[in-house]
């Protein structure tokens, strides 16, 4: 399968919800938040095997993925079935301000036989914090194209930043396949690979900003 070239990342864009109640002079602007430090591990970005570079200032992030490789079929190992790449954000505090990630973006390739389903998923939470904020979407057999993932969480899904401590986000990106219908038909094949993840860009708008509530 042909990979595909992966495009470039956005800057961010914040977006500040305002609390319902507030009046007009006790509305302050939204800050304007900077990554610290940045983290990434898991079974398809190990530790030191990607090129991490923030952008926009240091308001956004892109990784440039070595073996994301995704792969189903008659002689493949069932863990090369599922991979996953774990992103962990520290940002500058912002006191008396909450945010939320809307999610990440992903670029790379996928074909996948009929009767195979590649299923992504990203879990966003906060460090302490048992909430999990998840978005799935699957994409079915047979496909043999270009992969643009955008993770757009609805309200219910958005997991918020604590006003009180300053936390960790943890982004957890995973991809599996598996046969619509088992057994899968004979001789299926199916490979999902991910080039790039990038995370906070305007396009998107994947952070979201509100104060406190007192």
């Amino acid at each position: 399968m042909q990979r595909h070239p992966a495009f470039a990342a956005a800057p961010l864009l914040l977006i500040a919800s305002l609390a319902p109640g507030l009046k007009a002079e006790e509305r302050a602007s939204p800050p304007s938040l900077r990554i610290k430090q940045a983290v990434y591990n898991g079974s398809g970005c190990p530790r030191g095997s990607s090129d991490l570079n923030y952008t926009a200032g240091r308001r956004g992030l892109t990784l440039a993925i070595e073996g994301f490789d995704v792969a189903y079929g008659s002689g493949v190992p069932l863990s090369r079935s599922r991979r996953n790449c774990s992103l962990t954000v520290e940002l500058d505090s912002a006191s008396g301000w909450q945010y939320a990630s809307r999610g990440v973006r992903a670029w790379g390739g996928i074909d996948l036989d009929p009767g195979l389903v590649a299923t992504v998923t990203v879990d966003a939470s906060f460090a302490g914090d048992p909430r999990t904020g998840v978005f799935s979407q699957s994409f079915s057999g047979p496909i043999d194209q270009s992969l643009f993932i955008s993770h757009a969480p609805t309200t219910s899904q958005e997991v918020w930043s604590p006003c009180t401590l300053s936390r960790a986000l943890t982004l957890n990106f995973a991809v599996r396949i598996a046969p619509r219908v088992r057994p899968a038909p004979a001789g299926s094949k199916g490979q999902v690979h991910i080039d790039r993840l990038g995370w906070l860009n305007t396009q998107s708008a994947n952070l979201l900003l509100r104060p406190c509530q007192s």
